[in-house]
């Protein structure tokens, strides 16, 4: 209440919700009702992108390629032959960012480890899963920047070197990200760079995105970019985003900073 009050010329927020009472505010919502620019895209697009299966199904909408899916609860799939796609599967929380829920075993192979993935998920995070075809290929991370005077799109792709895991996958985990264990490099074959700018600008209007974000992608066994997740409200410390810009932009800290204030102004 003090800071609608208040009436700043820009809220630059990397806060999605809050919770008073056990009522839900979503903040963007909040400011846009009173007329207040921010940062980051509006309420129904966090929305999408922060339930998984709500954002995939968006994404098949708008003819995007993703990998196959389906959401499931313990106990719902009795055998192997209930369930929809073939293993090998990849299974991770419905909701939640950072790569919580994902670890060595969320690669799946059978319905024993099936059984058990979910029943963590949901022992853990009190989450449904989300169950995926396994993507085995490369993995990046596509940027999406506002431009602050035309609103067009500039999407830079980064690629994500991860080791492999004790199981011979290359998986980013919530322990690779914590403890920054994986690379990051610049986008160089033209043909891919296309290819995932080309993803990355579909999926960010897909989803209702604005101002900026980051579609994370990966290739299938054939070098096929699939959607895999959305973040349109991602860190602004020197995480991905930051290296988005700085790798395909030569951009500085401090100019990403003010190219997106500038864009939060001119756009609400």
């Amino acid at each position: 209440n003090k800071l609608l009050k208040r009436k700043p010329d820009l809220v630059f927020s990397g806060v999605k919700y809050f919770e008073f009472n056990k009522e839900k505010i979503w903040l963007n919502d909040c400011l846009e009702l009173h007329d207040i620019p921010y940062i980051a895209s509006s309420k129904e697009a966090l929305d999408n992108e922060s339930d998984k299966n709500k954002a995939k199904k968006l994404i098949l909408k708008a003819k995007i390629k993703t990998a196959d899916f389906f959401v499931t609860e313990p106990d719902e799939h009795q055998n192997e032959l209930s369930i929809p796609i073939s293993f090998p599967l990849f299974i991770k929380p419905i909701r939640g960012g950072d790569s919580r829920g994902i670890d060595s075993n969320s690669v799946v192979y059978n319905f024993s480890e099936f059984k058990k993935k979910v029943l963590e998920i949901k022992h853990k995070f009190n989450l449904s899963s989300l169950v995926e075809t396994y993507l085995p290929g490369k993995e990046y991370s596509v940027g999406i920047l506002q431009d602050s005077t035309n609103g067009t799109l500039r999407a830079m792709p980064i690629e994500i070197i991860i080791k492999k895991n004790r199981n011979g996958h290359c998986i980013l985990d919530f322990n690779v990200k914590k403890d920054d264990e994986e690379k990051v490099i610049a986008v160089t074959d033209a043909k891919i760079f296309k290819k995932l700018a080309e993803l990355g600008k579909e999926a960010f209007k897909a989803l209702g995105g604005k101002s900026l974000g980051r579609i994370d992608v990966k290739m299938n066994h054939k070098g096929v970019p699939h959607f895999m997740e959305a973040n349109l409200m991602p860190g602004l410390r020197k995480g991905y985003f930051y290296r988005s810009c700085l790798l395909n932009l030569d951009m500085t800290y401090e100019d990403m900073i003010f190219n997106i204030a500038n864009t939060g102004l001119s756009s609400n």
